[in-house]
């Protein structure tokens, strides 16, 4: 069974990407093996050496949807979505396409696992190896890495991000826009707030408040 929120490429199977860095080379990897048709990329300039690791995406031009209006076709515009770590910049360039009439693209890779009871919404990028255990939700435009693990029953608001390898150990909620670092461990229950920083290699075992970094092992509160 499809996870709910999952795009079909067959759907609306072309595509743009938003951004043009590491992470954006990573999410075209898996759109084409998805059966994506990327039309290229968008950045406020092209790249001196192209699109990274692959010089047959083209650049189209700035993040702004009038900048890409030459590319919808009989009138249905591509589908997008927001390659860039940055959540701001991911709320930005989503709002301003989607109200142009450009569908988020929910990309998954599929060498991820996804439990068919998971839900995922859309503009999410789901990256290889990760996992999506059962009962859990994933908010629009997250991205949950390489490697990541979403244990059972965790809820995710939009724009959170789990860096390659982080676990989050089962009925975790994170809010908004907060980074859970690479290698970081949240043990179960725990609530993590918005905006918030989780240092690479983390063990979370209390709850975190909003606009705050902590790290460690245990973590604690570095900066709010």
């Amino acid at each position: 069974m499809q996870p709910e929120g999952r795009v079909n490429p067959m759907d609306s199977h072309q595509l743009l990407l938003l951004g043009a860095g590491g992470h954006a080379a990573v999410v075209a990897e898996a759109a084409r093996a998805s059966g994506w048709l990327i039309l290229g990329y968008c950045t406020d300039h092209p790249s001196p050496d192209g699109f990274p690791l692959d010089e047959d995406i083209p650049w189209v031009g700035p993040p702004d949807p009038e900048s890409c209006a030459h590319l919808a076709e009989g009138g249905q515009p591509p589908s997008v979505i927001a390659a860039v770590g940055d959540p701001r910049l991911r709320s930005l360039w989503t709002t301003d396409f989607t109200r142009r009439g450009h569908p988020l693209a929910t990309i998954i890779d599929p060498a991820s696992r996804i439990s068919s009871s998971a839900r995922i919404e859309d503009g999410v990028f789901v990256g290889p190896l990760a996992c999506i255990n059962a009962g859990s939700r994933i908010g629009r435009s997250s991205i949950i890495n390489s490697s990541a693990v979403v244990e059972h029953g965790c809820v995710l608001d939009p724009l959170v991000h789990i860096a390659p390898g982080a676990i989050l150990t089962g009925e975790v909620t994170i809010g908004e826009g907060t980074l859970v670092g690479a290698g970081s461990v949240v043990l179960p229950g725990l609530e993590i707030g918005a905006w918030t920083t989780i240092g690479a290699g983390s063990v979370v075992q209390r709850d975190v408040p909003s606009e705050c970094v902590v790290a460690g092992v245990p973590a604690r509160e570095l900066v709010r």
